[in-house]
């Protein structure tokens, strides 16, 4: 995937249809709902959902992409600003949850899409407020100087 730090402040938005088995005898699944990897920086980062109601039939999440939200798993504490954007830098994988229980009789993963600043007017009229554009000392380069 390489360097999204354009997508700080955007959405990950992503739609999952899940019916768990009727048996009852499926626990629940405690993984992260969505976890972004980089490689390069050696930083994995967890969000998992505000609601612990899992999904049933077809739901829609918004996944903001700010530091608020999400956990970095090696430090085990909140996430930064500084480990967001080193994270975004270079992202190597995005997994998200499909599965709610450790039985589920149906999952699929739809509709993902993930909001990234252009510099160019779009035409869509949304500004990607939350993105810098910083003036880089000599060596570095990139909307956060993270190159």
């Amino acid at each position: 995937m390489g360097n999204i730090i354009s997508s700080y402040g955007g959405n990950l938005t992503y739609t999952v249809r899940y019916v768990s088995q009727p048996s009852g005898a499926a626990s629940r699944s405690s993984s992260p709902n969505v976890v972004i990897v980089s490689g390069a920086n050696k930083i994995t980062l967890h969000h998992y959902r505000q609601d612990n109601t899992p999904p049933f039939g077809s739901q829609t999440f918004v996944v903001p992409i700010n530091e608020d939200l999400w956990q970095h798993y090696d430090e085990a504490k909140s996430a930064t600003r500084q480990h967001l954007l080193m994270t975004l830098a270079n992202v190597t994988a995005i997994y998200i949850k499909a599965t709610y229980t450790t039985v589920a009789e149906e999952a699929a993963l739809s509709q993902v899409s993930l909001d990234i600043a252009k510099q160019k007017n779009s035409g869509s009229n949304q500004r990607a407020w939350e993105v810098e554009q910083c003036k880089c000392p000599r060596g570095h380069e990139g909307l956060s100087c993270e190159d």
